[in-house]
């Protein structure tokens, strides 16, 4: 959970993602879409993570979909195995 919460931080500090809710407000959806792995995804870290960016006026609502287990080979997996190769760098 921490793991896939800080990926995301990252993601969106590096992004300028946060200077532009200051500048400009908050951006409207954040859509952010897991596989069904409790210990990863579906988690109290996760969800308090998506609460905090709509508290600190990041985003005005954040949408978290988890999709069918067995049904989760996707691109996404593909790309989240590159976010986790860099943030180790």
């Amino acid at each position: 959970g921490n793991n896939v919460a800080s990926l995301i931080f990252k993601y969106l500090k590096e992004n300028g993602i946060f200077e532009l809710a200051e500048e400009h407000g908050p951006g409207k959806r954040l859509c952010l879409i897991f596989d069904n792995c409790a210990g990863q995804n579906k988690n109290r870290m996760v969800m308090r993570f998506g609460q905090y960016l709509v508290d600190r006026g990041i985003f005005k609502e954040i949408e978290i979909i988890f999709l069918i287990t067995g049904h989760t080979k996707n691109i996404c997996d593909r790309r989240f195995k590159d976010l986790k190769a860099n943030y180790h760098h």
